[in-house]
């Protein structure tokens, strides 16, 4: 219900351009990879509609399982994607729309997918709060100029979800030395309330 949610504040918001090529890509991508069998889960700016953070986004994100790399390529390929960049971590698709798929490699990020939730009538697997949190932590670490984006996504996907895992977040963010900045981001939201 989410995610339907997410389509609507997004055309309410005007980012409506895209939403039918959003949609598409969103529900092709996802049954390419169901049918294949590959283990997958929403990441992206529909996990964050999903967690109650509404933005702009122009792609559709995926976490897959990166054992299975060629098998992935094949079944999007198959589905009407376009191969357009193959990254060691990532692969990006054009075609039927902007597709980014994230590849699970890393015994942490295998946790991550294994533990991903259905949601909705959409029967979509979309990673946890906390997960999400790390991915944005690795994400501005791994490319700076990305900070004050995934920065200001941590602290709304905080304020939006207050019963997160403190803990599990404190792992991810030890992982970058980041947990100060986390606490920081905790105490602006604290003097907000």
């Amino acid at each position: 219900m989410r995610l339907e949610h997410a389509f609507t504040v997004y055309a309410i918001l005007g980012y409506n351009p895209s939403m039918v090529s959003l949609r598409k890509t969103l529900t092709t991508a996802h049954n390419a990879l169901e049918s294949a069998g590959i283990a997958h889960a929403l990441i992206g700016g529909f996990a964050l509609a999903h967690f109650g953070v509404h933005r702009a986004t122009q792609d559709v994100d995926f976490i897959a399982d990166g054992g299975r790399k060629a098998e992935i390529i094949a079944a999007l390929t198959q589905a009407g994607f376009q191969l357009t960049h193959d990254l060691a971590e990532a692969l990006h698709f054009e075609g039927v729309g902007n597709l980014d798929i994230l590849l699970a490699r890393r015994p942490i990020s295998k946790s991550m997918l294994s533990q991903a939730k259905k949601m909705g009538a959409e029967e979509i697997k979309i990673l946890g709060v906390e997960d999400i949190i790390g991915l944005k932590i690795q994400a501005y670490k791994n490319n700076p100029k990305r900070l004050l984006q995934d920065q200001a996504d941590i602290q709304a996907l905080i304020e939006h979800n207050p019963s997160l895992d403190w803990t599990k977040v404190k792992h991810y963010a030890d992982q970058f030395s980041e947990w100060p900045t986390i606490e920081k981001l905790k105490q602006l939201i604290a003097k907000k309330s």
